[in-house]
Parts: structure tokens; sequence; C-alpha cells
């Protein structure tokens, strides 16, 4: 139905359905339609009591319009109550949610449109049955008005499904009615991992832990290896995460070694990207400062020198919380340690005896069998690691001869390490006896398997660990029981391959057990070997037309080539660590990895290389390219400089090329004109010389942009519709995407919109796809100056707005303008609004989450006026 004379103006909107009314009518069959009756007739009974309206209804949804938010919560309360008090059929559980919002109430048709409806609704649907939730624009207009027995409960902001924004959300606390609903429906953001084994016991410090996060700005899980504490730090970031608007992170730190590589690594996996000019702490805390986040920080006993960057974030950032693992407090103000102790008796046996099971289904414990689970339990302390162990072994041995052996050896590896805490005594001797009885074949192989950082797939695992069969005929059948005997796990890797990694504290073990062997230095050779002939192959594939799978493996094994380029600087024999650095540097930028790349490039780079010049030209290759991207252009341009001078003494023409197009762009970048043109020459006879094709159309585009930046439109559209043209007909997709780019900037100066839009459509789709984050300030640029151009300055200013969060984010950003001389679309923009407008729409745009920002700039900017 359709109320008249419905309300316009300021008005309270209530949503009410039945929870579960599926399910009521299947149970109930031909009687639901009289619970139906008088659930509705309740209702409207005290809709019309509090001078409300029904706008519509729908099966068991009711739509409900007041002029006064004070008769909405009448309306709510009395109905809940009456609901409450009915005699409902004793198989019927009746509970209704209803959800009330107040805003703007705009008719069309005889309906409600507009955004506060759709806020209403999501609010409604975000409760539990029985409970009435109220909106922060309700709230607010209810703070002076009292109600017998009622009181409003404040759930903090939350984001509701299709809501651009976060509400803050209010639950209305009846007396003698339930008020112990479940955490509401809300959209959960962040990266935690998902729930790969059962949570057993903890629950206590679960709830403790949580507690703690709600005064305490950091809360650190103290212990040694093996209590269990990473499983511990997701349960409680999943436990609250409700109450964290901007998400719960989780930001692994066991593969850095580094305490500087602290701050980028929360950066990454919380979509903060660097400042080539700033310090990453500084765009971090910038970025985070009004995000309500909680950060979890696995494993931070091997960075513990960045307890300083936390500090710092915590100081400057004030919304955010950490809940840091770690096997020792970090020592900083306003930190709250927490030691986590070992399980208790029984979730220790529920532990042993669910890991029991996964091996052995046929597992059926007596009661005697339990009280010996108990003592092994016990034997180890009750630590969870070291009861997945020993639960390891059941198919080996019984239990009785299981804590015979387990009990031994713990005593005598007990009286050995006095340097080590009890528990972690505890706790090794448990991994040393599960080393102890692998036979001699397994524990070479075991130790050989420490070379890898982050894991390793099969080839690379055949490849490094024993290639010559000097200690196995068949590594691959013994890494298979290491998997099977719990010391090596087996996780799904890119193309669905599997990779192997050792959980850290085994990891730890394993490593003490290579540094220990002979075959230590030969192992780490073979593995930087194989890491540079790996960079090397994927380095082409990286600018391929596929190439999504290239960077998902370089993504996977990305802590190895770190290590290997940390080994060959160790060794003082940097060749290696250069030609890693000089072929995944474009994995550096796309991914936003630059300050890393940079750091270990220029760390090589104080190496004497001199015999080896065409590695270091190399590793100045790709150390020039990182800067380049960075934004120091007048580094880039001198080391791609010298780079070429040791291409030149080495012999090696293709990359000489190569060199001779990077130095030449990077020249007409830096406005040096002429010497541009003849490097790019130089470089263009060089590929011809040697037949390569896809070179002399990398030249093409480098003369295109020379001819934009002399402002010679034509000329620079010409070779630019051609080369992308020719990239088309290669299958160059990275490069044609690139010059794609460029030619909408040409058309865009050249006043041609209609083919800017055109090639728009084109470059934005092929950009998705290949995921280049550092090249997003072009869509937001790009897609500003189209909304211009099209007469939309409101858009136009919307989409400044976006690159300007960007910019608050500390995002790197190249824009046309500082490349290239395109002109800033802002300029122009503000020119055409009022200040008022401008400002309206810019934090309209400043205000978009990020992902729908990327579809707005790139549906705004392929819209057309008047379409």
């Amino acid at each position: 139905m359709n109320a008249p004379n419905l309300p316009q103006g300021t008005v309270t909107f209530v949503f009410t359905d039945i929870e579960g009314s599926t399910r009521l009518l299947t149970a109930l069959g031909a009687r639901y339609p009289e619970l139906l009756s008088r659930h509705h007739a309740t209702l409207r009974k005290y809709i019309a009591a509090s001078r409300g309206l029904e706008v519509k209804t729908e099966g068991d949804a009711f739509f409900i319009v007041f002029d006064r938010p004070s008769d909405a919560l009448g309306f709510a309360v009395a109905t809940q109550r009456a609901l409450g008090m009915t005699d409902w059929p004793t198989d019927a559980d009746v509970r209704v949610r209803m959800g009330l919002h107040t805003g703007e109430g705009t008719l069309s048709e005889g309906d409600y449109v507009g955004i506060d409806v759709h806020r209403a609704a999501r609010v409604a649907a975000a409760g539990h049955g029985g409970q009435i939730l109220v909106s922060g624009s309700s709230a607010a207009l209810l703070a002076d008005v009292a109600m017998t027995g009622v009181r409003l409960r404040d759930l903090g902001e939350h984001r509701l499904k299709d809501l651009p924004e976060p509400l803050r959300i209010f639950d209305v606390e009846i007396d003698g009615l339930p008020s112990d609903f479940p955490p509401i429906r809300s959209i959960g953001k962040g990266s935690l991992p998902e729930e790969i084994s059962s949570f057993v016991g903890r629950e206590s410090e679960v709830e403790r832990i949580s507690a703690l996060l709600g005064d305490a700005r950091l809360v650190t899980l103290t212990g040694p290896g093996g209590t269990g504490k990473t499983r511990l730090s997701i349960e409680v970031a999943r436990n609250i995460q409700d109450a964290f608007t901007d998400g719960a992170w989780f930001v692994p730190l066991e593969e850095i070694t580094d305490p500087d590589l602290v701050p980028p690594a929360i950066a990454r996996v919380m979509g903060v990207k660097e400042d080539p000019a700033r310090p990453q702490i500084d765009t971090l805390t910038e970025a985070l400062s009004q995000r309500r986040a909680l950060i979890v920080l696995d494993n931070f006993e091997q960075v513990v020198g960045a307890a300083r960057h936390v500090n710092r974030l915590l100081r400057d950032a004030p919304s955010p919380r950490v809940l840091c693992s770690s096997r020792e407090a970090l020592r900083i103000s306003g930190e709250q340690e927490f030691p986590v102790p070992p399980l208790e008796d029984e979730p220790a046996i529920r532990l042993f005896v669910q890991r029991a099971l996964q091996l052995r289904p046929d597992f059926a414990p007596n009661d005697e069998d339990l009280v010996t689970i108990a003592a092994i339990c016990r034997a180890v302390d009750r630590l969870p690691l070291a009861i997945e162990l020993a639960a390891a072994r059941i198919r080996m041995f019984p239990l009785a001869t299981l804590l015979a052996r387990l009990s031994d050896r713990l005593g005598t590896l007990e009286s050995s390490r006095r340097d080590l805490s009890e528990r972690q005594r505890t706790l090794r001797g448990a991994i040393e006896w599960s080393y102890d009885l692998l036979d001699e074949v397994e524990r070479d192989v075991f130790a050989r398997l420490a070379v890898f950082a982050g894991g390793a797939d099969l080839a690379a695992v055949e490849a490094i660990v024993d290639p010559r069969g000097e200690v196995t005929a068949d590594v691959l059948e013994v890494l298979a029981q290491l998997v099977e005997k719990s010391l090596v796990v087996s996780v799904s890797g890119p193309g669905g391959e599997p990779r192997y990694r050792m959980l850290e504290t085994i990891h730890s073990f394993a490593r003490e057990k290579l540094a220990s062997s002979r075959a230590v230095t030969e192992v780490r050779d073979r593995h930087l070997d194989y890491f540079v002939t790996f960079a090397e192959s994927i380095e082409p594939q990286l600018t391929s037309a596929k190439a999504d799978l290239p960077f998902a493996r370089t993504e996977a094994d990305h802590d190895n080539l770190r290590a290997a380029m940390t080994w060959s600087i160790e060794k003082g024999a940097p060749a290696g660590g250069f030609r890693i650095g000089g072929a995944i540097w474009r994995f550096w930028q796309h991914r936003g990895r630059l300050r890393e790349g940079r750091e270990l490039l220029e760390r090589a780079l104080t190496l004497d290389s001199t015999h080896d010049p065409g590695s270091r030209a190399r590793g100045l290759t790709g150390y020039g390219s990182v800067v380049y991207w960075q934004g120091d252009y007048v580094l880039a341009q001198r080391v791609y400089e010298e780079a070429l001078a040791l291409y030149r003494e080495a012999g090696d023409q293709p990359h000489e090329a190569l060199a001779l197009f990077d130095l030449g762009f990077t020249m007409s970048v830096n406005r040096e004109m002429a010497a541009a043109t003849e490097t790019l020459e130089q470089a263009e006879a060089l590929y011809a010389s040697l037949g390569d094709e896809r070179g002399r159309l990398a030249v093409a585009e480098g003369r295109a942009a020379i001819a934009l930046i002399n402002r010679d439109l034509e000329q620079a559209r010409s070779i630019a519709e051609l080369t992308v043209e020719d990239y088309r007909r290669l299958d160059m997709r990275y490069r044609m995407v690139d010059t794609l780019g460029m030619l909408i900037g040409i058309y865009l100066e050249l006043g041609e919109l209609s083919l800017a839009q055109k090639a728009w459509t084109t470059w934005t789709s092929a950009w998705r796809e290949i995921g280049d984050y550092s090249a997003l300030a072009l869509v937001y640029e790009f897609s500003a100056r189209m909304a211009f151009e099209d007469g939309r300055p409101a858009d136009a200013a919307r989409l400044l707005g976006a690159l300007q969060q960007m910019r608050d984010r500390g995002d790197p950003f190249l824009v046309p303008s500082a490349v290239m001389g395109i002109h800033e679309a802002e300029p122009d923009v503000r020119a055409t609004l009022s200040a008022e407008q401008f400002d309206e729409a810019f934090e309209e745009g400043r205000a978009w989450p990020r992902d729908q920002a990327i579809d707005m700039a790139i549906k705004l900017g392929a819209a057309r006026s008047g379409a």
C-alpha cells in the first residue's frame, strides 16, 4: 500500500521484518498466514498510536515513516514489548528486527526515493531478531528524549552493504527484553588469514586480550615459539574486528630481518603506497592517522629494533591499535604485555585428539588413552606446537611408547641447553626429538630446505637441495616424508602448483642445522644461482601479454629473491644480486616496493665489481629504473649513463641498446631535448642492426614523448598511433598500454575528446588487467581532464578529490604534467566552479573508498555529457 499525504523534508524512516520468516513458513505451513496476520495487526496498532504512516508492506516487511524520531522510537519500543508478550505458537520463534534512520524524505510518484531510504533499510538489515538499531542521525535527535526503561548504546561506526560511507549505529536497550545480541551485520575489512584449523581452548585469553585492546593501544603477546601466539592473535582480531571500521590487518614479519622494512610491510598489507620523496614511516602515519584499524604484527622478535617505528606510529596516528606477537616485549611507552600461558589440560587433550584424527580418522582413544595423552601434553608443557608435533607421531608409535620416548628425550635436552628459558628448552626438545626421529637422509634434506625464505616450489627444491643426488636418489620422496611428519607444510602456490614451507619455529631450528652443515655455502650458492636464473627468465614475462601468473610467481618467491641478493652481498660477490635486481625491478614498480629494491641495490653497488662490468650494468639498470619511478630523474640519468658505459665495456649490445633508450627517454623528461633525440637515434640504429623490432618500437614511443614535450602534437599523435598498432600486432600489451596512455594525453592536448574517450576505454580495461598501481594517478588525472573537457566540471572536481586522497595516503604518483608537460585540469576546474561548488565536489571525491574511486574514475572518464 502507499499512504496518502506522506511527509517530506526531515523524516524518520523505519524498516522492520521477521528474522527467519522463510524458516517459519516452512515449519508452520498452513498456520503461517494466521501468524503473519497477528504480526501485521500488532504493528499497525502501534503505527497508528505513534502517529506513523505505513508506506508499503511486502510479505513480513514494513516500511514506515514518522515526522518525529521520538514517535518512531516509541513505536519500535512499544511494538517489541507487545510482540514479546504475544502468545505465539510453541513451535514459532517470532523475532522482529527494526531499524531507524532520520534523513531527507523526498517523494517521486508517491514513493520515497534517495540515499536515506537505503540507509534506513541497511540499518535494519544489520540487526538481529528482537533488536532495534538506530542510526547516528536519529540518535542525535533523541539525545534529549527520556523514555522510561530505554537506553541507547553506542556500537561505533560500521560499514553497511552498498553504502559508501560508515554509519554510527546505536542499539536500543529495553528493560525486560533481551539485549545480548551478536555483533551487528556490518562489512568487515582487513587481511586476517582464513582459518586453516580449528581453534582449541584459549577462549578466556581471547576475551581478556580483547578487553585489554579496549584500553591499551598496543598489546604484545609474549612467549617462546610454539605457544600459539600467532593463532591466538588472529582469533582475538577476528573476535573484535567489528569494532574497527577500517578493518583488522595481519602483517607477517617472519621473513623480515631488517627493522626498517617493517613500515613498508605494514604499508603493503594496508594498501598505503610509498612517497619516493619521504620516509615510509611518515607516509604511513599520515595515511593511518584517521583510520580506526587493528594492526596485527606477527613474529616481531626478529625485528625488535622496529619498536621505534611502532612507537612513532602510535604517537602520530591516534586511531589505530596494534596487537603484536613476539618472543619479547617491545618495551615502549603504553605497551600492555600479555604473556601467553600454556593450554589448560582439557583443551590440550582436545588439540592432541583433533590433530591425531586428521592423521588417523579411526583414532578413538579410551579413558586410559586419554590419561596417557594428558601426560604427553604435560611432558611438552602443553605448548600447542609441541602437542601437534607429538600428535603427528601416532602412526609411528603407540601412545605409551610415544610418551616414554618424548619424556626421555626432553629430559636429556633440558640439561644440555641451560642458556634457554624452560619453555624454550621444552619446545626445543620437542622439535629436536622430532628431528632425531628422522633418518640421516631426511635430516640432511630438512637442513638444506632451510635455505628457502618463504617456501619454494618443487622445481626449486629439486634444483637446490640435492641436484646431483649426493644425499638421496629421490629428494621429492623425502620431502613428502617431511610433510607427513609435520616438519614441512604443503600449500597451494601460483597456478595451483604446490609450495613447501616450514613453520617459523621449525625453520629457525633448521637454519641452525644448515649453518653447522659442511654444505651450507654450496647450498646457498646454488640458491643464489637458481634465483638469478629464475629472475632473468621471468623478466620478459613481466611485460608480456599474460603477465598475471609471472607476477604471482615473483610475489611468491620474492623472499627467496631478496635472500639470494642478500647472500650475494654478504659474500662480497654482488654479480648475482645485480642480475636479480636488474631483472625484477618492474615487479617492485608495479607492487609499490621501490624503496625495498632501492635499498638492496644500493647495498650491492657499494661493493667492488669492476671485474664484471656486465653484471654491474644490470644492477645499475635496475637501480636507475627504480629511482626513475621514484621521481628522481637527475639521479636516474646519471645511473643510466654509467650503465651504458659498462655495457659498452662488456660488449653487450642488446643491453647497450636498452640503456640508450632508458637514457634518451630520461633526458627528455629532464628537458635535454637535443641530447635525448641523439641518444634515441643511437638506440634505434643499434636495435636495427640487431634486428630487434620490439626495441625499435620502444624508441618510437620515446620519439612520440619528445614530440609531445616539444608541443609538436600532430607529430606526437602520428608516431604514437602507429606505435600502438604495432604493439597490438606483436601482442606487446604492456608497452601498448604505456603508449596508449600517452596517446590519451595527446588527444586531450589536441582537443580530440571523442578519440581520447575511445582510447580511454581500451586503456583502462588493459590497465586493470595489468594491475599497475604505480600508474593510478594517471587514471585520476586523465579522467578529471576528460570530464572537464566534456563540460562536467563538478565530476572533474570529484576526481581531483580522489587524486588528493591518493596523495593523502602517501601513495606514489606520477602525473603526466610532471613528465610530459600535459596540462593539469585543476586550475581550469577551479576557474569554472565557485569556491563552494569546487570544495563540495572535491571533498565528495576525496571521501570515496579506494575501490569506488577507481570505479568512478573509469566510469566518469568515459561518460558523455547529456548521456
